[in-house]
């Protein structure tokens, strides 16, 4: 077959290029139809069978061969350029490919992994055979480039690959011209589904590579561009490249973005074009948006009358109405208040419960007189003829428990709380004849509550110790001589400093008081008599002259006075100074009566039906005694707030009346009438303790008639 030759001129780069046509027949259509996949740069040049003629010629022949519906190979001479050859490609027509409205197409985005490639991988079908070289198209520009011929519809499809499809503008990479001219892009989705198209403006002519820009028209990926020539127009195309378009509402961050929340809803940080409102701070992917608190990071700028108001996104300056405003409690029931700046107004807020008020106690604000009372009396079992009583945790589980002497019995009873002022069976354990007086103290130091107890002990006036081993029970004990002195009364105190305890007796028959100095490990040196004349029953310890170093104040039965030995701090004492009553005295107990901080005495008149209160000067002397009439019997006494009005009040046995009576104080070293509540039979002690847990203290006592003991549960409010 003649070949033809067609010089075009006036082409980039100054070549001469010469074009040879071959055609094949229709049947061959449907063996080349299909995909066509991409060829390497510079592949041999397989052309054949040419026309012959001049332009016209050619330019006839080829419009007669399409529109036979055969297809057409072009290959391209380059003259004193390098040759290169184009397999066939052959497609559908542009117009089976369908089109749809891009407000119909749902918002997708591909993902871009670390190998994301924004350039064309392959040549995809629907390439048409007047495209000459089309691979050069292929990657990254490199200077070589596939020619587009304007005549007969050319179209260079390019897929840029699975999961790399593009969602922003495309760039073309072009070889400079010798005319300026416009040529059109389409934009396809991954099935083939037309997009939209867009101009592309190929303006450049000078050598060299060039850069085009078609706007992507639609909001969907694409996956193919289809670039179609302009009409008799030649141009060269070496890439084209991709780019992933921000899509403000997606929750991913890219591009223009400040910020992506995840929509395109403003008035919540991130606005509808995807940046941060003012007063917002965003961060995150998707982007979680906050407030700013201008009033509290201090970039609020509000005059000092004002109150700084923070507002979504902002904030105001209001006026300050709390100015000069002050919120003092309205009574002893309140406590300060707030002002609230938008109203001017103060907050008032109540005081706790319980919180003391003009003689009375706070209750939900108001001020309310105490109501002393206890529950009726509940008895259990605690061995013949229980006399002294000493409340402490015995077993360590953080519950009171009771000790009695039994002082027919030779022993000591145990007794251990249940925590809800209950306590278990009674376990004694011996201690020898006529015990009197009881106290719980840890001796040894090891944690667990050890026993002392004093009385005439097998022929011997001593003390007895009793060590715990912290699960209620103790070891044997062991006696310590008192000086013939018939024990009626035992203090454990810290007496010389050294944090070791130490025991007083009060010594009836001797009329002496003995100082027993401990060694911190449970044994005692040998006791050290003081002088106290007139049959001291009761000994009681406390700092009454205010130097720091404890003292010992005793009733002295025979003596009918209150004796007071003041301490040295080293273990010895003065002179014992007594203070006559008149009277004969059974029990003693010390506290400050009247809240001035000075230690005061109060003293139980058995047989006169009497309590005298003597208030302490501060020195170790005391003002003129008072009395209060109690019922009959009065013994033991304690001084605590039972009412819970904080203020102290006295109570005491009254064992001819099976009674304890409690004299509320009135917070001035005066005394109420006294208010008596039924125990068992006899009591003589009792011992003073919150039993339940509440909070309360609580009475328990020893009926030494009656072989029980007595709890008073308080139910004060």
């Amino acid at each position: 077959m003649d070949c033809m030759s067609m010089v075009l001129e006036g082409l980039s780069n100054g070549c001469r290029r010469t074009f040879a046509i071959k055609v094949l027949r229709a049947e061959q259509w449907g063996a080349r139809n299909g995909v066509v996949h991409s060829m390497r740069r510079g592949g041999p040049f397989r052309a054949s069978s040419c026309f012959s003629g001049g332009r016209h010629s050619m330019r006839s022949h080829l419009g007669m061969l399409w529109s036979w519906g055969l297809g057409v190979t072009l290959a391209l001479s380059l003259g004193a350029c390098a040759v290169e050859s184009l397999e066939e490609k052959v497609g559908p027509p542009e117009n089976a490919v369908s089109q749809e409205d891009d407000a119909a197409l749902t918002r997708e985005r591909p993902e871009a992994s670390l190998t994301w490639d924004p350039y064309a991988d392959a040549v995809a079908s629907g390439t048409t055979a007047t495209v000459l070289n089309s691979s050069a198209a292929l990657g990254a520009p490199d200077g070589q480039a596939a020619t587009l011929l304007g005549l007969l519809n050319t179209a260079l499809v390019l897929d840029l690959g699975q999961g790399e499809e593009g969602t922003g503008d495309l760039r073309v990479y072009y070889q400079g011209l010798s005319l300026a001219l416009v040529a059109q892009v389409d934009f396809l989705k991954a099935d083939g589904t037309f997009i939209g198209s867009s101009s592309l403006h190929l303006m450049e002519l000078g050598l060299g590579t060039h850069i085009a820009v078609a706007t992507y028209p639609g909001n969907v990926p694409y996956r193919y561009v289809r670039l179609r020539g302009s009409v008799l127009a030649l141009y060269l195309v070496d890439a084209v490249e991709t780019s992933l378009r921000p899509i403000c509402g997606d929750g991913v961050l890219g591009g223009f973005e400040v910020c992506d929340d995840g929509n395109q809803l403003s008035g919540d940080g991130c606005n509808s074009v995807c940046t941060v409102e003012p007063g917002y701070a965003c961060t995150g992917q998707p982007s979680i948006c906050t407030d700013i608190d201008e009033c509290a990071n201090g970039t609020a700028n509000c005059q000092p009358n004002e109150i700084c108001v923070n507002t979504p996104g902002s904030y105001t300056c209001e006026p300050d109405l709390c100015a000069g405003v002050v919120c003092a409690p309205l009574d002893e029931c309140h406590v300060a208040g707030t002002c609230d700046s938008a109203t001017g107004l103060c907050s008032n807020p109540t005081a706790p419960d319980g919180t003391l008020c003009g003689g009375g106690i706070c209750e939900a604000g108001v001020c309310r007189a105490p109501v002393l009372d206890f529950q009726p009396h509940q008895d259990s079992p605690a061995g013949t003829r229980p006399y002294g009583v000493a409340v402490g945790d015995i077993n360590n589980d953080g519950r009171l428990d009771v000790a009695f002497t039994l002082i027919t019995s030779a022993l000591v009873s145990v007794q251990l709380g249940n925590g809800d002022g209950t306590f278990g069976a009674a376990s004694t354990f011996p201690v020898g004849s006529n015990p009197k007086f009881v106290e719980i103290a840890d001796f040894n130091g090891d944690g667990n509550a050890d026993l002392a107890v004093g009385g005439y002990i097998n022929s011997m006036h001593s003390v007895s110790i009793l060590l715990g081993n912290g699960d209620g029970t103790f070891q044997g004990r062991v006696d310590y001589n008192v000086n013939s002195a018939d024990p009626s009364g035992v203090k454990v105190a810290d007496y010389n400093g050294d944090g070791k305890l130490d025991i007083a007796t009060a010594n009836f028959v001797g009329s002496t008081v003995s100082i027993l100095l401990g060694n911190g490990d449970g044994t005692f040196q040998a006791a050290v008599p003081h002088a106290m004349p007139g049959t001291p029953n009761s000994v009681a310890t406390v700092d009454l002259n205010g130097d720091g170093k404890l003292d010992i104040v005793t009733g002295n039965y025979n003596g009918r006075s209150v004796g007071v030995l003041l301490g040295n701090g080293d273990g010895t004492f003065q002179s014992a100074v007594t203070t006559p009553l008149g009277r004969f005295v059974q029990v003693v107990a010390v506290g400050d009566l009247n809240g001035d901080g000075r230690a005061d005495v109060a003293a139980s008149l058995f047989n006169d039906k009497l309590v005298s209160v003597l208030l302490g000067n501060g020195d170790g002397t005391f003002q003129s005694a008072v009395d209060y009439p109690v019922a009959n019997g009065a013994g033991d006494l304690h001084i605590a707030d039972f009412n819970g009005d904080g203020r102290a009040d006295l109570a005491g046995t009254l064992f001819s009346s099976n009674a304890v009576g409690v004299l509320l104080g009135n917070g001035d070293g005066t005394l109420q009438p006294a208010i008596n509540f039924a125990v068992g039979t006899g009591p003589f002690f009792m011992a003073v303790g919150d039993l339940n847990g509440d909070g309360k203290r609580d009475i328990v006592t020893g009926n030494y008639s009656g072989g029980t003991s007595s709890v008073l549960l308080n139910a004060s409010h």
